[in-house]
């Protein structure tokens, strides 16, 4: 499944690296950093994340330019999915 499209897994949460449910904003960042590694972009990075309650919301920016927000994802804490939005 690309990791554009709604409902993305990565490998960690599906191998059971990370616990579910996701109750820490160290878990929601390292999914995070995994999405991005699976976007392939490297012009992409991590901005603000802010959790909503049984979700993390994070601005995705563009590296050289941060005040271009590019993405907003949202990471379930119940499964550790990522919906780009």
């Amino acid at each position: 499944m690309s990791p554009l499209m709604c409902g993305f897994v990565p490998p960690m949460v599906k191998e059971g690296k990370i616990k579910l449910p996701i109750d820490s904003r160290v878990e929601a960042n390292a999914i995070a950093e995994a999405w991005l590694d699976a976007v392939g972009d490297a012009t992409l990075v991590l901005g603000e994340m802010l959790k909503v309650r049984r979700a993390y919301l994070l601005s995705v920016i563009d590296r050289d330019d941060p005040n271009l927000e590019r993405h907003q994802i949202v990471i379930a804490a119940k499964d550790g999915r990522v919906s780009v939005l």
